[in-house]
């Protein structure tokens, strides 16, 4: 005759099934979080840049335009790197400074330095990406002393929307 033992060694098909059922919440839930916590990263990198691209063309902008002497809007001639959309001349600091957009696939916002005005351009790019030339526009008024550079940025599709600046700047050279 065999002993039957009183204890039971390991799990029952219902507790079986239980435990995966509630693990599948658990893990559910937890990619639902981590699939909302990359999105909202996503979205603070596209303000963040988006940001800073407006605050470091407002930053060359104001001093450019404010050392200026002669401004031309829409300017298509060769000099400092080619046509651009603002060319800022200073005959007294020899050197002209412009900006442009440039680009073939991606269009970007550049700012080209040429000091002095016959030597290489140094490029820096303001605005990684425009959706296209129109999205940049500059108008002067009181004689070309005060310059306004508007900038209308894609932001990121089925992401965040763009972010529009607009930036005012006069010279202080009188011409």
């Amino acid at each position: 005759m065999t002993a039957t033992s009183d204890r039971e060694d390991g799990f029952t098909l219902v507790e079986m099934l239980v435990c995966i059922v509630v693990l599948g919440i658990i893990f559910t839930v937890l990619t639902g979080a981590l699939m909302i916590g990359l999105k909202s990263t996503s979205n603070a990198s596209v303000k963040f840049d988006e940001s800073n691209a407006a605050q470091l063309t407002a930053l060359y902008l104001t001093r450019d335009v404010q050392g200026a002497q002669t401004v031309a809007v829409n300017d298509a001639t060769s000099s400092c790197g080619g046509s651009a959309k603002l060319k800022l001349t200073s005959t007294v600091a020899d050197r002209v400074v412009s900006y442009a957009v440039t680009g073939t696939t991606t269009l970007s916002l550049v700012r080209r330095l040429c000091s002095p005005a016959a030597s290489t351009p140094i490029v820096t790019t303001l605005v990684p990406v425009v959706a296209s030339a129109t999205n940049v526009s500059v108008a002067c008024t009181n004689s070309c002393t005060t310059v306004t550079l508007s900038v209308d940025q894609p932001g990121a599709s089925g992401v965040v929307p763009g972010l529009s600046f607009s930036l005012q700047a006069t010279s202080r050279v009188s011409s």
